[in-house]
């Protein structure tokens, strides 16, 4: 990437639970970067082009944030005039098309109050010092985030524009399908717990393809859509050169037995250009003794309304680790579903359980559960 002298403040959101990996990935990707992991993102600090260009490389944030100014504020007018202060020009073409608000512990945490005096601010800065028209022609906003902790205001950008899980790469969903970036978490952590090359996925349960997506475009730069910072003025003449990474050799094999699922499956995997194996079939009957061995099994099964009791899912969650088992016993298998029914699952025999991921899934608590096959 192009290296500038000016430093800027990046902070990357990441699904709750999920820090620690997202910071194994930045570390892996861009082994180069200092940073700081806390609860809910990581701090880093670096030129402009190389923070932006993390929208293309990290597959388990949320968004990305550029912070643009910090400073102490207990009163209104203070606050205008902080805000008034900033170099919006650089970074907004036209005006912000919406503004996110937070507050704890300090004296400013009215949102109206805080949204009008941005408003006002943002006005007087224009009205100073219009955009060129140059720019007023792209009719591109962003969101801006006003955050109050301790009487200090934190002011930042979102440079990522829509959800980072949102890859450009699905064209239809199915039902109950799991977000991209949860994926590729899943993904990427049982990548890192075994030794063994990857050499064939099987996901089933498949619906939309989302695993298998995730899989295959780990390390594939995310260019298949739009972000907001494309827009920044401050970005005038200048680029971001990143490498092609190739999709890797894996073996792609779905299974489902729902037409819906198949449809979407067939269609985003072809949007994708993924070579896809999938296979109409019941989880739960007897096994083809030609199907491939699994390097790694992902499971993402249904757990709605239909299992009535714990009793009832925490069976059938038990039953589909033993199917994967039938299904070529796998070196890795791993399910997610709700922590309340998930946390006591059988450890199968010839398998460990490794440490569980949990987090959120729709505002759902879940586990994800890995188990590793004891080689012998």
């Amino acid at each position: 990437m192009i290296e500038n002298i000016i430093k800027y403040q990046f902070f990357i959101i990441i699904p709750p639970g999920l820090e620690e990996l997202a910071a194994m990935e930045l570390e892996e990707k861009c082994p180069d970067l200092s940073f700081n992991t806390q609860k809910g993102g990581i701090d880093i600090e670096t030129d402009l082009l190389t923070g932006l260009g993390l929208n293309y490389l990290l597959k388990i944030p949320n968004r990305i944030l550029i912070r643009i100014a910090e400073f102490k504020c207990r009163d209104f007018p203070k606050l205008f005039n902080k805000l008034k202060k900033i170099d919006w020009n650089d970074f907004i073409s036209t005006a912000p098309t919406s503004i996110k608000t937070s507050s704890t512990s300090s004296r400013i945490f009215d949102s109206r109050k805080i949204e009008k005096t941005f408003q006002d601010a943002f006005k007087a800065y224009r009205k100073g010092r219009p955009q060129k028209s140059k720019f007023l022609e792209s009719q591109k906003g962003c969101e801006v985030f006003l955050r109050f902790h301790n009487d200090t205001c934190t002011v930042s950008i979102n440079t990522s524009g829509e959800r980072l899980h949102k890859r450009g790469l699905k064209t239809q969903n199915s039902i109950a399908s799991i977000r991209e970036n949860l994926a590729s978490a899943l993904f990427y952590y049982c990548l890192k717990q075994t030794k063994e090359p990857i050499k064939v996925i099987f996901n089933p349960m498949a619906g939309a393809g989302t695993l298998l997506i995730e899989a295959a475009y780990f390390y594939k730069n995310n260019d298949n859509r739009e972000f907001d910072f494309l827009s920044f003025p401050i970005l005038k003449n200048k680029a971001i050169n990143l490498d092609q990474k190739k999709l890797p050799n894996y073996k792609l094999i779905g299974l489902d037995q729902s037409q819906q699922a198949q449809k979407a499956f067939e269609a985003n995997t072809s949007n994708a250009k993924l070579d896809c194996q999938y296979i109409d079939s019941d989880f739960f009957a007897p096994v083809n003794e030609n199907f491939p061995k699994p390097t790694l099994t992902l499971i993402n099964p249904p757990y709605g309304k239909r299992l009535k009791t714990e009793q009832e899912k925490l069976s059938f969650f038990n039953k589909c680790i033993k199917s994967a088992i039938n299904w070529g016993k796998p070196d890795i298998i791993g399910i997610v579903a709700p922590s309340e029914f998930i946390r006591d699952l059988d450890v199968p025999e010839d398998y460990e359980a490794l440490r569980p991921l949990e987090f959120e899934n729709g505002g759902i608590p879940v586990l994800f559960r890995p188990f590793l096959h004891l080689k012998k």
